[in-house]
């Protein structure tokens, strides 16, 4: 690990499952990774709003081995990294492939962090996405053993 090296990640962290730990360890092991979390009511702007709230998920991986630090998202807009690029000026800015995607709605920031991290010879590294996992894809799971009755019966 590059002591010396700031690497900034941000996340929701719903709902922790191998994909985020994978892309932690990843990025961990570039230098002090600080994971910025998305706050209830930024990611409720884009999608349903998280089940595990934001302080917990910021407790949760706080005790994570290799992350150095924790922080809210500065900005309120959950498709923006300029205020967080200002102030951690990080030398690698981390993030997964799914937002090469043209039709993502995140691409046109992607294009817009890698200019601005341009400016001071900051680096974005793109770490593959874990395949077939997704907090989206573990409630639907979830949703429809419940609707098949199928949690109910591990209570008995």
């Amino acid at each position: 690990m590059k002591k010396d090296k700031i690497v900034y990640l941000s996340m929701t962290a719903e709902l922790m499952h191998i994909g985020h730990l994978n892309i932690i360890k990843k990025a961990s092991k570039l230098g002090k990774l600080i994971i910025s979390i998305n706050s209830d009511d930024n990611v409720a702007k884009y999608k349903d709003r998280p089940v595990i709230p934001t302080e917990q998920r910021i407790e949760i991986l706080k005790n994570i081995k290799g992350v150095y630090k924790v922080v809210r998202r500065v900005d309120n807009n959950i498709f923006n990294w300029e205020l967080e690029i200002k102030k951690y000026r990080p030398d690698y800015f981390v993030h997964g492939t799914d937002w090469k995607n043209k039709k993502s709605p995140v691409y046109k920031s992607r294009l817009n962090a890698i200019e601005m991290l341009k400016k001071y010879g900051g680096k974005l590294i793109e770490f593959e996405y874990t395949k077939e996992i997704s907090t989206t894809e573990i409630k639907k799971r979830i949703i429809d053993k419940w609707k098949n009755k199928e949690m109910i019966k591990w209570n008995k």
